[in-house]
């Protein structure tokens, strides 16, 4: 080796340490060197209930939140499995919702819930009394967000980074389950009242009031629309649910209105126009499409840049393995003895079969027998590419963000497919050359040799170097990726809002 190739080696191994010693780097650069953090629950689905199993004693408003949350989603997933709430449990979650009233009484969140509860009590009065009261309140906060704030600090506490995953993992814990049971209780309020007596215009009223409560205090934006939905259909009779218009929408609003003030509830019609207002004005806001789509990409980037660089430099490592056998082989009679025609036919066909046991796809291991030459470089980088993948789906933040984005992990393009593809790359170069050096009448462990170096050499260099340029790339990105995912965890209707 010569001088400038010792310099190049010294500044490399100088910019990796550099990256190693920076607190601001370290993170990034060890992130894919530790093993899966055991301590971590696994996340549920976003398909499945994530309410937790076990209930803290409801001694905060942090852990009467939890058991609000969990309530509702055995309340909404009932038809789909036996998770029916029973009487008891019932009357303990009425109590925890009483006791949060008491000692948060203008957040209409508690009295709501306690207006659920009763009436799966059977004790219809006394819900309707509950709605009435709440519908004087002032806010409205379902405290999953402190909750959230909670776990990502736990998170962060036990993963050892502060990096962006972990805002990406409870960002996709938020349950919209108590807004939408509590939509379920006040739709059937709503059927239930008639549009031709003062009792039942009071009481799509107050269906109306709760829907704004709910619309301005939620924190998501699922949550904000669930609101924004039930202040929609406090105007709508039953006759008028099938058909949606909104044509028909601003006269079912208008009827309403007006027959509040014919009634002698001018006071309340005026402020049910300004909450229709306010409603035109929040989904105006609010209106993007493709925010779940926003989200989960920011997921899927904080998982990939939350390992690169430490990824890259696995793969290098496998690299010089790859380079040190390569050189050992002219040097050790054993190799030779195993890399020799045609013995050396024998390890493709072992990796063709751990292809096809990894994969399951019959195609990667008919591959392995069928190939004859690709350029090494090409070959090189597509490992490298797999390789990375591989050390990053292996990752503290794959394993809590893509299951809780549903990602197949197991199934689709998880570790165990691209584990079967890097066994398909080795194979190619295990078969190219010695079919090369049958072609070229070269001496197989000659031509597998120097396959082996440049094949080892390319993963290497394109390792190191891209570990040590992406390093400080991806330490901005993942902060910047923090800032926006932090402002979607506290407050997501609000950052639509200032983003148009």
């Amino acid at each position: 080796m010569n001088t400038v190739g010792r310099a190049l080696i010294g500044a490399a191994g100088g910019a990796i340490l550099t990256l190693f010693v920076h607190p601001a780097s370290r993170p990034y650069m060890t992130a894919a060197l530790v093993p899966l953090r055991a301590t971590l629950a696994r996340p549920a689905a976003r398909s499945h209930p994530s309410a937790p199993t076990v209930l803290p004693r409801p001694t905060t408003l942090y852990d009467g939140g939890i058991w609000m949350h969990s309530a509702a989603e055995r309340m909404l997933s009932r038809k789909l499995s036996n998770s029916q709430l029973q009487r008891t449990e019932l009357l303990s979650v009425l109590e925890v919702a009483r006791a949060a009233t008491r000692a948060q009484p203008e957040n209409a969140y508690w009295r709501e819930m306690t207006a659920l509860f009763l009436s799966e009590l059977g004790k219809p009065q006394e819900s309707l009394q509950a709605l009435r009261d709440a519908q004087s309140c002032r806010t409205w906060n379902d405290v999953q967000t402190d909750r959230l704030q909670k776990e990502r600090l736990a998170i962060e506490t036990r993963a050892g980074s502060s990096q962006a995953w972990p805002y990406a993992r409870v960002y996709f814990d938020r349950s919209d389950a108590p807004a939408v049971a509590i939509q379920q209780l006040l739709h059937h309020v709503a059927d239930q009242a008639k549009m031709d007596s003062k009792d039942g215009l009071l009481l799509r009223y107050v269906v109306a009031k709760h829907g704004s409560l709910i619309r301005d205090g939620a924190k998501s934006l699922r949550a904000g629309r669930v609101g924004a939905e039930i202040v929609e259909e406090a105007c709508r009779t039953v006759s008028s649910r099938t058909v949606r218009s909104v044509h028909r929408q601003l006269l079912a609003r208008y009827d309403l209105i007006n027959r509040l003030r014919e009634a002698g509830f001018g006071q309340f019609a005026s402020e049910l126009n300004i909450i229709y207002r306010q409603n035109d004005n929040y989904l105006a806001s609010v209106a993007y499409p493709d925010s779940d789509e926003f989200a989960n990409q920011l997921g899927f980037q904080s998982v990939v840049l939350a390992a690169l660089p430490s990824a890259l430099l696995l793969t290098a490592v496998f690299g010089l393995l790859a380079f040190s056998l390569g050189s050992a082989i002219p040097r050790s009679d054993r190799l030779q003895a195993v890399f020799r025609y045609p013995t050396v036919f024998s390890v493709g066909v072992v990796l063709a079969l751990l292809a096809y046991a990894l994969t399951l796809l019959p195609l990667a291991g008919l591959a392995l027998g069928l190939s004859g030459s690709f350029m090494i470089g090409l070959l090189g980088l597509t490992f490298v590419a797999l390789l990375t993948l591989y050390f990053v789906l292996r990752t503290t933040a794959s394993e809590q963000v893509l299951t809780a984005l549903d990602y197949p992990r197991d199934v689709a393009f998880g570790p165990p497919m691209v584990a079967g593809l890097c066994l398909l790359i080795v194979g190619l170069v295990a078969l190219a050359a010695p079919l090369w050096a049958f072609a070229q009448r070269l001496r197989t462990t000659l031509v597998l040799s120097m396959a082996l170096r440049s094949f080892g050499s390319c993963i290497a260099i394109t390792g190191v170097v891209a570990a040590i340029l992406t390093a400080p790339i991806v330490v901005q990105l993942d902060h910047a990726n923090r800032e926006t995912l932090s402002q979607l965890v506290t407050n997501e209707p609000l950052f639509y809002t200032l983003r148009r």
